[in-house]
């Protein structure tokens, strides 16, 4: 790890050390620039199906991480992880999780409860939720 990493890294390996906490993670989650797949034609944001464990919405610190799992291939665009949660989500099937950093010692899984996912719909026109 370098100095350079989001304070959500730093708060998630505090965290697995036992010296975090799951709130202020959930605070530098909520403020870190995120990088999230997208499909242009038609457009869609992937998810992948984890046996036993549901759909997951896959979010990464860098963007070398995220080609590292999904491949160099696909496009991305950057959020704030508040509106992955706020925005993003509400607009995606229901009952998806978010899962920041796949495939790292600092890996989080936010399961798809509220008040963390899905913890308040998002009303716009012609949109039925």
């Amino acid at each position: 790890m370098t100095t350079t990493e989001p304070a959500v890294v730093h708060e998630a390996e505090a965290y697995y050390q036992g010296t975090g906490d799951a709130h202020r993670m959930l605070a530098a989650f909520r403020a870190t620039a995120l990088y999230v797949c997208r499909e242009l034609d038609p457009p869609a944001v992937p998810t992948i199906e984890v046996p036993s464990a549901g759909r997951w919405l896959q979010v990464f610190t860098t963007t070398a991480r995220l080609t590292s799992v999904v491949g160099a291939e696909h496009t991305y665009m950057r959020l704030l992880g508040s509106e992955v949660l706020d925005l993003l989500l509400p607009l995606l099937p229901e009952g998806l999780g978010v899962i920041m950093d796949p495939h790292t010692s600092h890996m989080i899984t936010w399961p798809p409860v509220p008040p963390i996912v899905n913890a308040w719909v998002l009303q716009l026109p012609g949109i039925r939720t």
